[in-house]
């Protein structure tokens, strides 16, 4: 997740402690060398050159500008000049270049500062001088979280993420840290023996609420701040704050119940008041027939659901995460219009936070690409909706759905040619084989499915796909230049009542079903059994040649969800469609914007997976 990106540690020695920490669990895999511009060892920076990452650490302590007026002063601790609206260069003049900053500060604040502001001395903290007001001590805590805030915010430059790491409590007892005080427990305490208060309650308070404000601010100038709140202590007696919309820490891990494992494929979908996160007004990439508010759709609760699997939560898709992982990256979806359709929602989900460009290089809209400028981010789709070679021989065909030769054994070029540059590739395909078709192998025709042509021997559906799939996987395991990641998107069933697409079929559901009111069967069990199938081969052999595939199970999910469907409402009532009731795409939004929130779910596992797979492959 850092490779080719930056973090800096910001504030007093217990954010340095921290970042030593960090180096020291990270030695696990590898060790960084030092590449400090300074011997200072306040100021270090190290470089883990496998990964292109660079690790730092400013030391300040109190983040603004500072002078020690007098090294020993009334407590023997030093007395210290701090300019409450002036903050340290030494940080803030070398940041621009970070992708995280995580800033922290609190300790120094106990000693004895002298507060300044405009230059003008406005008090101190028991500084035993005469004639000068008192403050407490977290008069000037508030004040420089306010300034190194605000001076992250106004740096035009600066297209990182802060962290605010929350004061850390200290744990003296019998005494002040000078006067005796120790530490001396070998036990945690539990959460009802202990609460903030006091010093250490006021510091927090500060905190949160700086960083609220810029937070506020910061979203305004496309500055996203993110907040962890302090886990060090059971704080019962901390004020309420109102929900927040930012995307906080917490949701970067799934969270898995106790003594049970988390399958997300498998679940329930239940009510989510908060959705839907866009709407066709606010998102221009919505297909025009999956457009279902557009064309009237009256009913809107099929919006109001998330996906809860099983054991585990699922957290709700954060556009700013995605991005931020997927800086410098590349991700393309090959196959059919039901994967056009579910990157359509990735750009809608992703419109909270940034539209792309169009940076296809073809006016053919079934091979676009579009480029996230401020993350190097570039999202395509390549239509290929057999993923194998094909050509079009009737349009028309025994069942008015036109008649294809499809060649089982050779991949289309269209995307097998140019999937090598990408980092992930996202497969899905299913639809298109029940149309007919005519089967070629070794260019020998071995068979068909339904075409009705004589002395040809009719085969299922399954026949083909089996074999396209199998042709596909394989095709990525033989490329030599290809680096990246493969997921396969399992197949996501239609919900056709009362007959087939063609044949009157329809669906008019408004809720989803629950998981024992329906289950996978017939045909479409055929096809997510033969997708598992052949990814499993395709993994194994992957695993001796250092590919690596991932299987993106979300056919539970969507078998649960026959309410999400355009229908009719994918058109005006006397257009001349071909697919009048569409029960095979997906409103947007609807249900398919979950599919986000299993993909990066999976991106957030891919670092530590990538990593042992690296070691397995290194070892045979």
């Amino acid at each position: 997740m850092m490779r080719n990106k930056s973090l800096a540690f910001v504030g007093d020695s217990v954010g340095r402690n921290q970042m030593q920490s960090l180096i020291c669990l990270l030695s696990q895999v590898e060790y960084p060398v030092d590449i400090s511009p300074t011997l200072d060892f306040n100021f270090k920076r190290w470089k883990y050159t496998t990964y292109n990452f660079t690790l730092s650490t400013y030391w300040s302590p109190f983040l603004v500008k500072m002078e020690e007026a007098d090294s020993d002063g009334p407590r023997h601790d030093g007395v210290f000049n701090i300019y409450l609206d002036e903050f340290d260069k030494n940080w803030a003049s070398k940041i621009n270049d970070f992708n995280y900053i995580i800033l922290n500060s609190g300790y120094w604040f106990s000693r004895l500062p002298v507060c300044y502001e405009k230059n003008q001395l406005v008090g101190c903290w028991r500084c035993g001088l005469k004639n000068i007001t008192q403050l407490p001590n977290y008069y000037g805590y508030k004040r420089v979280f306010k300034t190194a805030l605000k001076a992250i915010n106004n740096l035009e430059n600066f297209k990182g993420t802060t962290f605010v790491r929350t004061f850390a409590p200290s744990h003296f007892e019998g005494g002040e840290w000078n006067l005796g005080g120790n530490c001396s427990r070998k036990m945690p305490f539990t959460s009802n023996e202990k609460t903030l208060e006091g010093l250490d309650l006021e510091f927090y308070k500060s905190q949160v609420e700086e960083f609220r404000e810029a937070e506020k601010e910061g979203k305004r100038k496309g500055i996203i701040p993110l907040h962890h709140t302090s886990k060090w202590y059971h704080a019962t007696n901390l004020p309420n704050h109102e929900n927040s919309s930012t995307y906080h820490i917490e949701d970067m891990e799934i969270k898995i119940m106790d003594d049970e494992t988390c399958d997300i494929s498998i679940g329930e979908w239940i009510p989510n008041p908060d959705g839907p996160y866009y709407t066709n007004t606010t998102c221009w990439a919505i297909h025009e027939h999956q457009n279902c508010m557009k064309y009237g759709r009256p009913d809107t609760d099929f919006l109001k659901w998330r996906w809860k699997p099983k054991g585990c939560e699922l957290p709700i898709f954060n556009p700013y995460q995605l991005l931020d992982m997927m800086r410098n990256k590349s991700l393309v979806f090959v196959g059919d219009s039901v994967g056009r359709n579910q990157m359509q929602s990735l750009i809608c989900l992703l419109s909270r936070a940034v539209y792309p460009i169009d940076d296809s290089i073809s006016p053919d809209e079934n091979f676009k690409r579009w480029k996230y400028v401020d993350y190097n981010f570039t999202l395509a789709t390549y239509w290929s909706p057999f993923l194998i070679r094909m050509n079009e021989t009737d349009a028309d065909g025994p069942t008015k759905t036109g008649l294809f030769n499809l060649y089982l054994d050779e991949a289309d070029d269209k995307w097998a040619t140019q999937i090598e540059e990408f980092d992930y590739v996202i497969i899905n395909g299913g639809h298109w084989f029940t149309r007919c078709s005519v089967y070629y192998e070794n260019n020998q025709i071995v068979g068909c499915r339904y075409c009705q042509l004589s002395n040809v021997t009719d085969l299922p559906s399954t026949y083909g796909y089996q074999r396209a799939i199998r042709t596909v996987l394989r095709t990525i395991n033989n490329l030599e230049n290809f680096k990246g990641i493969t997921l396969v998107r399992t197949f996501a069933p239609s919900h056709f009542e009362g007959g087939e697409w063609n044949k009157g079929g329809n669906c008019v559901r408004e809720r989803p079903f629950t998981s024992n009111e329906t289950s996978l069967e017939g045909l479409h069990l055929e096809l997510y059994t033969i997708q598992i199938e052949e990814f499993k081969a395709a993994e194994k052999e992957g695993k001796k040649k250092g590919k690596r595939f991932r299987l993106l199970d979300t056919t539970q999910a969507m078998l649960l969800r026959p309410d999400g469907h355009p229908s009719r409402y994918g058109h005006w009532p006397n257009e001349n469609v071909v697919l009048y009731n569409d029960c095979v795409h997906w409103c947007l939004p609807g249900p398919i914007d979950s599919l986000s929130d299993f993909l990066l779910h999976m991106l957030k596992l891919e670092g530590r997976r990538s990593h042992e797979e690296k070691l397995q492959f290194m070892n045979q």
